[in-house]
């Protein structure tokens, strides 16, 4: 599933997750992007800073390498970091 635009989440926090305050999802999507557990739903202080220290620990050309060569391994590489995108050619 590709990431959320701010409209999608605004509008999905708005339905759904109305104990988040505008001002919460506004600094978390601009920290995180468009992953919505991390903007919406696993908002406990704890996990959010779960989130900052694994970026600390992050080996950006191992997360590369690991990439290109599909051994994607989610222990080392976060879904809330890596996005896969592919574009409509299948590339």
């Amino acid at each position: 599933m590709p990431i959320w635009n701010r409209s999608e989440l605004e509008h999905l926090r708005q339905s759904n997750f109305r104990s988040v305050s505008r001002k919460a999802f506004k600094k978390r999507y601009e920290r995180w992007g468009g992953v919505p557990r991390s903007v919406l739903e696993k908002v406990e202080s704890t996990y959010q800073q779960d989130l900052v220290a694994g970026l600390s620990k992050l080996d950006l050309e191992e997360c590369v390498t690991s990439l290109r060569t599909l051994g994607y391994d989610s222990g080392k590489v976060s879904g809330t970091v890596v996005h896969i995108m592919v574009v409509p050619d299948g590339t």
